[in-house]
């Protein structure tokens, strides 16, 4: 009954169609934008004759290909620089990166429609270097037909109360003209809430599906697939989803809000349904983030209500997450909060506005390593502590538990149905799962698709994905996404590795990752009972920093690029786009600004009009101002030769550009985000270094340029000025604020019940380290810790471990599981619990683990944040001054010598 469709007519015959003047196929052009035509010197011209196809009336489970012909009419080489299908069911199947001028090549394209019903059509963007149409558009059309037709083609039951049944009927019509048996069987259950009866209206024509929901629901949504088998050779099944939706008491929707970056305000809403008995009021709604107005209307009072938020423009919610509460006078949820989440790939600015140059806080290139693109990822943080436990259920209904001893290796695929780096990583992770599932290897796919948002997929959605890619591996769906954020994770796809013993010992990001090697190799390792350690050095990343570098570190620290400061500017020699072979760096002889930008980077389009200034400026008093782009070619924010160019002359630049795709010259000057300047001297030393554009960049950088151009040096540069102190990268670490001062004084309780008093008041030296049991820093800090106790408590010195683990929210733990990680982690020193952050805020703490250090005196003697001073020998010393009357002079570091960042509290 199948039919396969092949349509490679030759078009020879036909009438050429140039895409210029076609409809269906549009230029798209950036004003005064030419991309370069190819090598060999001449122009591309892209023709098609038929941009569209319509493989009319199908019947569902044909398979459908078709083969586009496109002809390069040109005397220039046609790159094709991009095929882009706007929907998973089109897939090329075969197509050349160039054609000859001259030359025709097939474009062959595979259509799968089974999921639709009646007409649907769908676009392939094909992008080009022809300068007259950079992009194409292909179309395919198609008129699906089913065997066996279902109205309605699933069964939502809506609002049920917990109590209440309800009932639906399906009609089934046959469309064939062969007599149907239907039969039918339950797939993906999740409950026994359904049962259904299909009944024989007319004899091999006509069926209805009777179906029913009735309690007990297994929470707000119970599903359920029934599957029917049409009873002839070679005809597909047909599903019929089946959905009851049980809202809750105080029902709330959505339960978690997704925010894209956008360059306009965005409005969403959120309402509130009293399902009760009694009336519930809303007393009020609170943004935990300033940034976010709300209001709330009542549309029924005690009934139902409309929250109503307006996110400002580029508004990107904090990577750990915010939310919005609404207050009620509900005795039982007198509070509910609606997370709020932004995309990975988005970068919030923590400066107003009209500062919004004052920093470049883009993320850094990637650099070259196979595993360096997970560099500022929290999801690595994760390796070397225990997994997060959570009970869930995949979509067919099976219980399961992620986390935890299993004596298993569990490999979890966390992704979208949207990204396409999860689409090509899904058959790698199903070929794997085929691979071990038989050899103590569980693996876990959790889908995180939200159901609000330009993004939105709803369940069958997903669902669909999931089959269409004929996946086996178990999968769970997180919408509200209660798993994605235990596992800290901000990009897709993210692969969690987890040992027998529950503890995550990798994380890969994006398809890259190698399934044919690293996955394979650390496996094999993990179920001999091997861990991290034993992997090969190429498998892991080292663990990204979670916040920024305090004020009081050494300025390298904060920027890589500052340590080259007063040091021979690396050399290198480059060509520029018009192939002019220039040199960066020590041996140009001239004064040099060199620039190093991405063409996605917001901040650099501000800035870079500021730079081709100083360029048209300076290029005749002997100063090269030097672009350095690091679009790279592959990843999310891959940009083609051309795409870069394009946006180098969008933006009305004439300085000298050069590419550095593979941040080759990036990295030898240690640029880790965009814009980066770099001032080089006569003599091939590096003078100064910025980073960002702050608003007083201009008038700095030409004091600079001006002094270098009188031959002085960086010593003869004025002080750069201080950003006012609401911006000063101190305050995320307030906590440096009360070095030299007195202590605050808390009294405090150990989980025994004996009483201990921190801070100023107990007349004795103490070390106060202030940690948290999801904390992996805390984890490597706290043995140090732990030693240091050991070798002075008996020389009069209280060492106390301070635990900051909330009850609720992320990172929640109970008194027990803090009290288990203590022992876990082999501690004795006194602890005491402060849940609720009164001793935590008092010491003004805002990372962990962050170290205290108070004399007899009551005064803070040191104050410490990340573990290297107690790891080595710094808190040894001080201590053993203080213990000598010996006061140190308020010293405070942060992280001190390569320490890593502390982590950030959870929300």
């Amino acid at each position: 009954m199948q039919t396969s469709f092949r349509l490679s007519a030759a078009i020879s015959a036909l009438v050429v169609v140039a895409l210029a003047d076609t409809p269906a196929v549009q230029a798209q052009q950036a004003p005064g934008v030419t991309p370069p035509a190819a090598t060999s010197g001449g122009t591309p011209k892209i023709e098609i004759a038929e941009p569209k196809h319509d493989f009319g009336k199908i019947w569902v489970g044909d398979k459908l290909e078709h083969t586009f012909k496109i002809r390069n009419a040109g005397d220039g080489e046609l790159r094709i620089l991009a095929v882009k299908p706007d929907c998973g069911c089109a897939t090329p199947a075969g197509y050349p990166r160039s054609i000859a001028p001259g030359a025709t090549a097939d474009f062959l394209f595979r259509l799968n429609a089974d999921r639709y019903r009646g007409d649907y059509s769908t676009k392939i963007r094909v992008d080009t270097n022809d300068p007259a149409n950079q992009t194409v558009n292909l179309t395919l059309s198609v008129h699906v037909q089913h065997y066996l037709e279902a109205n309605p083609s699933f069964v939502l039951f809506d609002k049920l109360k917990p109590d209440s049944s309800a009932q639906a009927t399906v009609v089934l019509t046959n469309k064939t003209d062969k007599e149907l048996k239907l039969s039918t069987k339950a797939i993906f259950a999740s409950s026994q809430v359904f049962t259904w009866e299909l009944k024989e209206t007319t004899p091999g024509k006509a069926y209805q599906l009777l179906v029913s929901a009735k309690p007990p629901y297994t929470g707000k949504r119970s599903h359920q697939t029934i599957e029917i088998d049409l009873g002839v050779p070679g005809l597909p099944p047909v599903r019929i989803a089946c959905t009851a939706i049980v809202p809750e008491r105080l029902d709330v929707e959505p339960r978690m809000l997704y925010i894209p970056l956008d360059d306009q305000a965005k409005t969403r809403f959120i309402t509130f349904s009293n399902n009760g008995e009694n009336d519930v009021k809303v007393l009020e709604t609170v943004s935990a983030d300033p940034n976010i107005t709300v209001n709330v209307a009542a549309l029924k009072p005690g009934r139902d209500y409309r929250v109503h938020l307006v996110f400002p423009a580029n508004y990107v919610a904090p990577a750990s997450g915010t939310f919005v509460t609404i207050k009620t006078d509900d005795t039982e949820q007198p509070e509910i909060k609606i997370p709020i989440r932004s995309p990975a790939t988005a970068t919030r600015p923590t400066t107003p506005r009209s500062d919004v140059l004052a920093d470049a806080r883009q993320p850094a290139p990637r650099p070259p390593a196979a595993e360096a693109q997970s560099e500022g990822q929290p999801a690595m943080h994760l390796v070397g502590i225990p997994a997060p436990v959570v009970n869930a259920a995949t979509f067919d209904g099976q219980p399961l538990q992620i986390g935890g001893p299993s004596g298993k290796v569990r490999l979890l695929t966390f992704y979208t149905s949207w990204s396409g780096p999860c689409r090509q990583a899904l058959p790698g992770i199903e070929a794997l799962y085929k691979q071990y599932r038989d050899k103590g290897v569980e693996m876990l796919v959790v889908n995180l698709d939200v159901r609000t948002g330009r993004l939105a997929r709803t369940e069958e959605q997903a669902l669909a994905h999931y089959r269409e890619l004929g996946l086996s591996v178990p999968m769970i769906m997180d919408p509200y996404q209660l798993i994605g954020p235990k596992f800290r994770i901000m990009t897709y796809p993210t692969f969690v590795l987890i040992g027998k013993s529950g503890t995550v010992e990798a994380v890969h990001f994006d398809h890259g990752a190698p399934f044919e090697s690293t996955f394979p190799t650390q496996i094999r390792l993990l179920l001999q009972g091997k861990t991290r350690s034993d992997f090969p050095a190429v498998a892991e990343a080292p663990p990204p920093p979670t916040t920024r570098p305090t004020a009081t570190q050494p300025v390298a620290r904060q920027r890589p690029v500052m340590e080259l400061v007063g040091s021979p500017a690396p050399a290198a020699s480059v060509k520029t786009i018009d192939n002019k072979e220039i040199r960066i760096g020590a041996g140009s002889d001239r004064i040099q600004l060199l620039t190093f930008y991405a063409s996605w980077c917001g901040y650099c389009r501000r800035a870079m009009p500021i730079v081709e200034q100083l360029h048209k400026d300076y290029q005749s008093k002997g100063v090269d101002v030097i672009a350095i782009n690091g679009d790279a070619r592959s990843g999310r924010r891959a940009k083609t030769e051309e795409q870069t160019l394009a946006t180098y002359k969008e933006w009305n630049l004439s300085m000298p550009m050069t590419m550095d795709p593979e941040q080759t010259i990036g990295q030898q000057f240690k640029a880790r985000s965009y814009p980066t300047f770099v001032l080089v001297g006569r003599s091939g030393t590096v003078e100064a270094a910025h980073v960002g554009a702050a608003p007083t960049f201009d008038s700095t950088v030409r004091t600079e340029l001006n002094l270098l151009l009188q031959g002085k040096t960086r010593e003869a540069f004025p002080q750069q000025p201080v950003p006012p102190a609401a911006t000063q990268p101190q305050e995320r670490n307030p906590a440096m604020r009360l070095s030299g001062k007195p202590a605050p004084s808390a009294p405090a309780k150990t989980p025994d019940g004996s009483d201990i008093r921190i801070g100023s008041g107990s007349g004795k030296v103490q070390l106060l380290a202030f940690y948290a049991s999801w904390c992996g820093y805390c984890k490597r800090a706290m043995p140090a810790v732990e030693q240091l106790h050991k070798e002075f408590k008996d020389k009069g010195v209280e060492v106390i471990a301070v635990n900051q683990d909330t009850r609720s929210g992320r990172g929640a733990k109970t008194e027990e599981q803090s009290l288990a990680t203590y022992k876990e982690w082999n501690l004795s020193m006194p602890v005491t619990m402060d849940p609720d952050h009164k001793i935590g805020e008092q010491f003004m703490v805002r990372g962990y683990p962050t170290f205290f250090i108070v004399g007899s005196n009551g005064n803070v003697e040191a104050v410490y944040i990340g573990g290297r001073e107690v790891a080595g020998n710094i808190a040894r010393s001080q201590l053993d001054s203080l213990l000598r009357n010996k006061p140190l002079t308020g010293e405070s570091g942060a992280g001190g010598n390569g320490a890593p960042a502390a982590s950030r509290p959870a929300m």
